[in-house]
């Protein structure tokens, strides 16, 4: 399997920066991180209040300074939950124990990826 810089044959597994030896490996696993959303809802929960009572104040011509936070936050709580999306990794398993090979938002490619390495490692024997 070629997907790109990503190559699985039944001898190597290449990564952009690593390649792996297929015949250590003794079994590979899928791992997918949690969402973190904490910070960013937090984030969003102090600038949205910000941003209303700054749009207020700021069409009064008293003060910018709540709008320019509300702002500052909203944006960093949009960020940081676009941020913490989800990660599929590639896990090798092997004698010397277990190694983070590649990850990727793409769950697909990384599901793709987990079923080529499983055929090289039948294949093998």
């Amino acid at each position: 399997m070629s997907d790109g810089e990503i190559v699985v044959t039944n001898t190597r597994f290449v990564v952009p920066g690593e390649t792996f030896a297929m015949s250590g490996v003794t079994s590979v696993k899928h791992w997918r991180t949690p969402r973190k959303w904490l910070f960013g809802a937090l984030s969003l929960l102090i600038g949205i209040p910000n941003l209303i009572t700054g749009v207020g104040l700021a069409s009064d011509g008293t003060s910018t300074g709540p709008l320019v936070l509300g702002v500052l936050f909203s944006v960093l709580g949009v960020y940081l939950i676009w941020r913490g999306r989800p990660q599929s990794q590639v896990r090798l398993l092997s004698a010397s124990g277990e190694a983070k090979a590649f990850s990727s938002h793409d769950d697909a490619q990384v599901r793709r990826i987990i079923n080529a390495l499983t055929e090289a490692i039948v294949f093998r024997g």
